[in-house]
C-alpha cells in the first residue's frame, strides 16, 4: 500500500513533489467511512483521492512516475553473470 509518494527529477517534476493519501485532521469524525488506520500510527489513510489541475500542471506525469515505481518494483531481478573468459581451440 502506498500511503504517500515523492517524486523529483522526473520528466516534468524539476523539485520534489508529494502525492499524500494520509488524512487530514481538519474535519475530523465527519467522514469516517472513507479512511482506514494506518498500522503502527495514530493517523488515517484515504481510501481513495482525487487529482486535478490545470493543462501542463504534471498529472499525467505524476501517473507516468507511479507507473514507472510498479515497474521497478515488479520488475524480476537478474543476477549478474560473471565475466568469465573460455580459451576455444580451432
Amino acid at each position: 500500500m502506498i500511503v504517500s509518494f515523492s517524486v523529483a527529477n522526473f520528466r516534468s517534476f524539476l523539485e520534489e513533489e508529494t502525492f499524500s493519501l494520509v488524512a487530514s485532521n481538519r474535519v475530523s469524525g465527519s467522514h469516517e467511512g472513507h479512511a482506514f488506520p494506518i498500522p503502527d500510527s495514530k493517523e488515517k489513510a484515504l481510501k481513495t483521492a482525487v487529482l486535478y489541475g490545470a493543462n501542463g500542471a504534471g498529472k499525467s506525469n505524476l501517473f507516468k512516475a507511479l507507473n514507472y515505481l510498479k515497474t521497478i518494483a515488479l520488475k524480476p531481478r537478474k543476477k549478474k553473470q560473471r565475466n568469465r573468459t573460455r580459451n576455444v581451440s580451432l
